[in-house]
């Protein structure tokens, strides 16, 4: 698997290379430090979203987290 890149999480500042979800507003977040307005409209906007951040707000990290986004795409 390709090396993944490392980005920020603009709400936590932590820089991983985790999964992350990005808005129209250049905000890039990780799927469990979204605001509760923000992951009303990632939840509207996508039954994926729903299920991905579902997933990470039950601990799902890293690269088990990608596997299953992956998984979600197939």
């Amino acid at each position: 698997m390709a090396e993944r890149a490392s980005t920020q999480c603009d709400q936590c500042g932590q820089t991983d290379s985790h999964p992350k979800i990005h808005f129209g507003d250049g905000a890039t977040k990780h799927h469990d430090c979204l605001s509760h307005t923000e992951k009303a409209m990632a939840v509207e906007s996508s039954d994926v979203a729903a299920k991905v951040i579902d997933a990470c707000e039950g601990g799902k990290r890293g690269e088990k987290l990608l596997t299953y986004i992956e998984s979600l795409h197939k």
